[in-house]
């Protein structure tokens, strides 16, 4: 028995700690402060195709696009003659939120549409993946702020 209990000691601590328990007894398991995001919506590029219900057409030499990385939180694009690059995060499954957006400052025409995406992007807060389109939804979440499509 002597010889066994050192052995009994060491296996005992270095047992994990059992989950906490609230006070009916259920396992509580703790949330993490953010969630994986979710793959497909990490790696490719997505090609804007409409903001709110206006459907866009391209007048400049680069498609609007917007790419979120899979290996950091980190989000690029270009906006129609800007190039953007910043964060991104996920409370939630469906949650998405842009961090404050760095942008070129090329000298181009005038490009409304460039302002509403960039503008599109700060007010996301979830995003829903159908097939090969992203949508971007706002605080209301009703009516997407923009639609884009996966580019392979």
């Amino acid at each position: 028995m002597r010889r066994f209990f050192p052995l009994f000691l060491l296996l005992a601590a270095c047992q994990a700690s059992a989950p906490a328990e609230n006070s009916v007894g259920a396992v509580v398991i703790a949330a993490p402060d953010t969630i994986a995001p979710q793959p497909d919506l990490l790696g490719p590029q997505w090609q804007l195709f409409q903001l709110g219900w206006q459907p866009i057409t391209l007048s400049g030499r680069q498609p609007v696009y917007l790419q979120l990385s899979a290996t950091e939180s980190q989000v690029t694009g270009h906006a129609g003659c800007n190039r953007f690059r910043g964060t991104f995060e996920q409370a939630a499954a469906d949650s998405l939120r842009f961090g404050p957006l760095l942008t070129t400052r090329m000298s181009c025409p005038e490009q409304p549409a460039e302002g509403r995406f960039l503008a599109a992007l700060e007010a996301t807060r979830s995003y829903q993946v159908v097939a090969d389109t992203l949508r971007l939804y706002g605080a209301t979440g009703s009516i997407p702020l923009a639609e884009l499509l996966r580019r392979q």
